[in-house]
């Protein structure tokens, strides 16, 4: 069976944040080890990332301790990114959400129930009866395994 990927879409949380002051966020808010300062600024500074956009309505966000809070933030933002990258995948695609037959998402910052997929297919207005796949914990690591499932799922339903 012969896959091909027609579209890719991308998108991003609102909130940008560059890297020298997610470093100052850190050094300033968090008690930190010198070797934990370290490490912060050899990931925030020493390399050619700029800056980040995060699922944030602003910085102190960060610094939230209720995980009910933290879940519905996860929720909130990727949820809206996810459905605003699928929208444009399926537009760069010529495809529409009815041909769609299962859907794969990967995240490594939250766990939802039911999971994340099924939000995102909510929102798409996606068939019912399509497979999910929600790989969890994997991050950037999962394009690979994303892929695998996808495939899989292609080639179970003929």
């Amino acid at each position: 069976m012969k896959i091909i990927l027609r579209g890719l879409g991308t998108a991003t949380p609102p909130f940008y944040i560059r890297q020298e002051e997610a470093y100052e966020y850190f050094t300033t808010n968090f008690i930190l080890k010198p070797a934990e300062q370290d490490l912060y600024r050899r990931i925030l500074l020493d390399g050619k990332i700029k800056g980040r956009y995060l699922g944030m309505d602003a910085k102190t966000d960060a610094l939230e301790p209720d995980p009910d809070r933290r879940l519905a933030r996860f929720l909130k933002f990727g949820r809206t990114t996810a459905v605003a990258a699928a929208r444009r995948a399926l537009a760069e695609a010529g495809v529409e959400t009815d041909e769609i037959a299962g859907l794969i998402v990967n995240t490594c910052t939250g766990y939802l129930c039911p999971g994340l997929s099924s939000y995102i297919a909510a929102d798409l207005g996606l068939r019912t009866s399509i497979r999910f796949g929600d790989l969890m914990g994997m991050g950037c690591g999962a394009a690979i395994p994303n892929l695998e499932a996808a495939s899989g799922m292609l080639a179970r339903n003929g």
